[in-house]
């Protein structure tokens, strides 16, 4: 009965209570405090609007077509979000991402494989960097794949 007035979840009713309580302090602290250094991506409902709102912006400053905007995926070299202290202007750092079957390794940059009975880890919090896809007026040299 209660799934059907509430988001997708495969949790039980007490773990999606739980869920549901981080998530509203997450967005009540965001209202209350203003904008975070880091962002939570996995208590989004829909993260692919942060997202498309982080290219948004960014082209909106720069006076430019959304659609020659693309994000850049940057790993931090810290494994915990909070001793992020202040995020980077035009950019986005996000946590609350999972590694199934492996984990990142700091030192070597690198998924390495997990540790005995570890299913799941937590990834390093990543940088959202905005790029523009037309350097010098012409395209960039990269390669581009999504994450």
């Amino acid at each position: 009965m209660w799934e059907s007035k509430a988001y997708p979840s495969m949790k039980p009713l007490v773990l999606w209570v739980k869920d549901f309580l981080k998530r509203y302090q997450f967005i009540q602290d965001w209202i209350d405090k203003g904008s975070s250094s880091t962002y939570w991506v996995s208590g989004f409902f829909f993260p692919r609007a942060f997202l498309t709102a982080g290219r948004q912006n960014y082209a909106r400053k720069h006076q430019i077509g959304i659609d020659t905007v693309d994000l850049e995926f940057r790993n931090q070299t810290m494994a915990d979000h909070n001793e992020i202290t202040k995020g980077p202007e035009d950019r986005a750092i996000i946590w609350g991402i999972f590694v199934e079957g492996a984990r990142w390794d700091i030192e070597s940059n690198s998924l390495v494989e997990s540790r005995p009975k570890e299913l799941f880890t937590s990834y390093v919090p990543i940088w959202l960097c905005p790029v523009s896809l037309i350097c010098c007026g012409g395209p960039c040299n990269a390669f581009f794949c999504s994450v």
